[in-house]
């Protein structure tokens, strides 16, 4: 007894931080201090994080690792400030009032290994994102569940909108925290999701620019999933699939790799759980999909051990269905009356959706059913004027980790603003003819500025 106490000791010691480790912390994160002041200070929690990651390690058993990453240098007020949500008891009675019928998706080619299983190599997950210093987590979790869900209906993989929430959302609280079934609501009632090039990610809340013909997908209900137990049945069925979740993520800040076997249990992070590994066996854990970047934990993610309830991992879980919106690929919705392979396409029982009218594009009387099925054929009236192309944008093109230059996506605003219309186009051309040959006027006449021009 004495000797394993001794041991621990010893690696809580061992674990203090020396000004070398800092310095290597500062050149890795590029982190610069306004004065000698600030980095004393910052070291001081820089020591304080080491010593508590040591006993998160000894309190894991080894199986999981903390140590130095990019929160290194926050102390624990300032990180639950800036990247999680006020301490929140989730209100299951309130969440039940608006859950449906239990969640199923079209019958897709993934079929689930009972043991091991993660729902990116059925092509639904999107890239890890990075919320930044704003208390975002749980417009995340359901932008990522929405758009795993829509994929899994038959639309192209691509990020929705986490901005819209945050702006728009009023029973929310934006970079204040929020629940994803509150989340779903607001979606279902605003008429869709845009996608995140529409409109884009800002870190902090802003005035809200819905444009409900640029809405790609929609809710129409959602599901409480009850206990580890609704978790692995919700991801082990072939026409199930990810589970938005919100947890306790206080002992999270310096985790760096491993299962954590150990975690608190009070509400205040949201994030989407995408599968598990070793199910019914020793060492069995849930794979979950964090927002803080990929240079945070298991390149973005964190694994959970199965078994405790761990985090509260099973308390506040959700998945929901959904309705594809102005998709060139398929109409089909998730739930009851989902499409499926080699069924009839669901009829689209939303707004009959004008889409926008930016590059010319022609009408389209409804798209069609996913593959395999006979599809729909919209809305009754087929009143679409035409929808952006942006719908196909391969999602790798937005760039969400603070690790890689950002990309800023010309949005469909933007590019109606470029006069692409067959007069405008006619225009150019005559005004590039006559710009021509005034130039080769002046060409001629005064051979003296050839080679200014």
């Amino acid at each position: 007894m004495r000797s394993s106490i001794f041991l621990a000791l010893l690696a809580i010691g061992l674990a203090v931080a020396s000004r070398e480790d800092f310095h290597s912390f500062i050149t890795k994160y590029n982190r610069k201090y306004v004065d000698q002041a600030e980095y004393e200070h910052r070291f001081a929690i820089f020591e304080q994080n080491m010593l508590r990651s040591a006993k998160l390690s000894q309190q894991n058993q080894g199986s999981a690792t903390f140590g130095v990453n990019k929160f290194a240098d926050l102390s624990e007020d300032e990180f639950r400030a800036q990247y999680l949500m006020p301490p929140t008891f989730f209100n299951e009675e309130e969440a039940k009032k608006y859950a449906t019928e239990p969640v199923k998706t079209a019958d897709t080619s993934c079929s689930p290994n009972p043991t091991t299983y993660d729902w990116n190599s059925c092509g639904c997950i999107g890239a890890v994102r990075n919320q930044q210093q704003c208390g975002s987590c749980w417009a995340f979790s359901t932008a990522e569940t929405v758009e795993s869900y829509c994929e899994l209906a038959g639309a192209p993989l691509e990020p929705l909108s986490v901005q819209q929430m945050v702006d728009c959302d009023t029973t929310d609280q934006g970079c204040n925290g929020g629940f994803p079934y509150q989340a779903y609501q607001y979606i279902q009632q605003a008429g869709g999701l845009e996608t995140e090039a529409e409109y884009p990610y800002t870190a902090e809340g802003g005035t809200c620019s819905f444009n409900a013909g640029e809405a790609v997908c929609t809710v129409t209900g959602y599901q409480n999933i009850n206990g580890e137990t609704g978790l692995y049945s919700q991801t082990s069925s072939s026409n199930g699939g990810p589970v938005s979740i919100c947890v306790d993520a206080s002992s999270w800040q310096t985790y760096t790799g491993g299962v954590i076997t150990t975690c608190g249990s009070t509400i205040d992070h949201c994030v989407q759980l995408t599968g598990y590994t070793n199910y019914g066996q020793s060492g069995a854990y849930w794979m979950v999909r964090n927002s803080w970047g990929t240079s945070w934990g298991e390149q973005g993610y964190i694994w959970v051990s199965i078994g405790q309830n761990l985090c509260g991992i099973g308390n506040s879980a959700t998945v929901p269905n959904v309705q594809v919106l102005n998709n060139n690929n398929s109409t089909g919705s998730t739930g009851s009356g989902s499409t499926g392979s080699g069924s009839t396409g669901s009829t689209s029982t939303g707004s009959s959706s004008t889409g926008s009218t930016s590059t010319g594009s022609t009408g389209s009387t409804g798209s069609t059913g996913s593959t395999g099925s006979t599809g729909s054929t919209g809305s009754s009236t087929g009143s679409s004027t035409g929808s952006t192309s942006t719908n196909n944008m391969v999602v790798d093109e937005i760039i969400f980790e603070e690790e890689r230059p950002q990309v800023t996506a010309v949005s469909s605003k933007t590019r109606s603003m470029i006069p692409m219309s067959i007069g405008g186009a006619a225009f150019v051309v005559v005004m590039v003819v006559v710009l021509g040959a005034i130039y080769m006027t002046r060409r001629e006449r005064t051979p003296t500025f050839e080679s200014r021009l």
